[in-house]
């Protein structure tokens, strides 16, 4: 793969992470995504995997990791 799908990858992999142990608004997760890229990466991220269904807003502000989500964590992980 190449290095900017791996980045892309690895920063979904973080906010998933963080969602499987809690609901999080968007600003502690786009913190923790800053450790590993860009504010804009971040939110792109976020925006994709809400898009795809990975992550589900329930609430405003505040994020879930859906049982989709759950799958593709398991795949991220090394």
């Amino acid at each position: 793969m190449s290095a900017r799908i791996d980045d892309r990858l690895d920063v979904a992999r973080t906010i998933l992470d963080a969602l499987e142990r809690e609901p999080a608004r968007w600003t502690p997760l786009t913190r923790l995504a800053l450790k590993h890229t860009t504010p804009w990466k971040a939110q792109a991220a976020l925006e994709w995997l809400l898009r795809k269904g990975y992550v589900e807003r329930p609430l405003r502000g505040v994020y879930e990791i859906t049982e989709r989500g759950t799958h593709l964590l398991r795949v991220l992980r090394p």
